[in-house]
């Protein structure tokens, strides 16, 4: 949301200003603002934060317990942002866009082929979507994510970078 936003990037700057490391713990589908969101400056809320990721100077671990997709991936724990250490969970989701508009733009084809696109085709697709390219470990293999862990072992693994990050 909107306010949410707004709070991040107050909180975001503090920590920065304290010399903190940041941990952000992400379960998120990404942005989906409405019309009145959009007209009342979304954009320059959203680009704040991003400027607030961007310029942080302290270690910073990312965290997908659920769904990182779209722009939280990239605001709230990518790599090209400037996250240091990024961790998943075995059953999170980390995704360019959702699997609904996934499967629009890389199974087109797929999808022209079966023109009564019924529902069991559009969740089967989807499935494969999230198999192919929401896997944390396929992400990983790009080099997306560093340690796909099991939701169990978050709190020691995120111990063990902070202390490798902060050289202790």
């Amino acid at each position: 949301s909107e306010e949410g936003i707004k709070k991040a990037c107050g909180f975001i700057k503090k920590a920065n200003a304290f010399g903190l490391p940041l941990v952000t713990l992400v379960d998120s589908k990404g942005f989906n603002p409405d019309l009145k969101q959009e007209l009342s400056g979304f954009a320059l809320k959203t680009a704040c934060l991003f400027k607030a990721m961007a310029s942080y100077e302290h270690p910073m671990i990312g965290v997908a317990c659920g769904n990182a997709i779209g722009a939280a991936y990239s605001a709230l724990m990518s790599k090209g942002i400037g996250f240091d250490y990024t961790l998943a969970t075995t059953a999170s989701v980390v995704a360019p866009v959702t699997a609904d508009t996934g499967i629009h733009i890389f199974y087109t084809e797929e999808l022209k082929q079966k023109k009564g696109v019924g529902s069991k085709t559009v969740a089967s697709l989807e499935k494969q979507f999230n198999s192919e390219m929401g896997d944390p470990v396929a992400a990983a293999g790009e080099g997306y994510i560093d340690n796909v862990i099991e939701a169990g072992n978050i709190r020691p693994c995120v111990s063990s970078a902070l202390l490798m990050l902060l050289g202790i």
